[in-house]
């Protein structure tokens, strides 16, 4: 008993400073020795870090002493927190991995960046259009011949 209580003491140092694997071992060796010591399955649940395997221990200690306060508040904690990741994860739809519907979209999205091409490309060619139109008729309105490779102004007066 006495040897149980030092052991318990030293594991409950070890998770107090970090030590979980020493701490886990001690706690290990206390329920070979004696499996109703409802402490040692308590601190047991306090050095691993796996949420399932710690619900498993703590309900352990509460079959052995129902009465444990700390296992009980323990419990309760882990089991709300179990409650709250459950739904979040059932209710993440799940993604379509259908390779038609991936291709529907890769051909819809092509034919709108397609489509937009030819509207800007159509755009820019009447843009164009217009403008050589339009210098065309600026240049017929000038009073300006073209002769052989020079340019023959007619009729330039300038008023002073």
């Amino acid at each position: 008993m006495e040897e149980e209580r030092r052991k318990l003491e030293s594991a409950v140092e070890a998770l107090k400073v970090g030590q979980k694997k020493t701490a886990q071992k001690l706690f290990v060796e206390i329920l070979n020795d004696n499996p109703e010591q409802d402490d040692a399955w308590v601190g047991l649940s306090l050095s691993t870090s796996h949420p399932e395997r710690r619900i498993q221990y703590l309900r352990r200690a509460l079959q052995i002493n129902p009465g444990h306060t700390f296992a009980r508040a323990s419990l309760a904690r882990l089991e709300k927190q179990a409650e709250y990741q459950q739904p979040a994860i059932a209710s993440v739809p799940p993604t379509p991995k259908d390779p038609v519907t991936q291709r529907r979209w890769l051909e819809v999205y092509i034919g709108v960046g397609l489509a937009i091409l030819i509207f800007f490309g159509a755009l820019v060619g009447l843009a164009l259009l217009y403008d050589q139109q339009a210098q065309a008729a600026r240049i017929a309105s000038l009073p300006i011949e073209l002769t052989g490779n020079r340019y023959v102004f007619i009729e330039f007066y300038a008023d002073w």
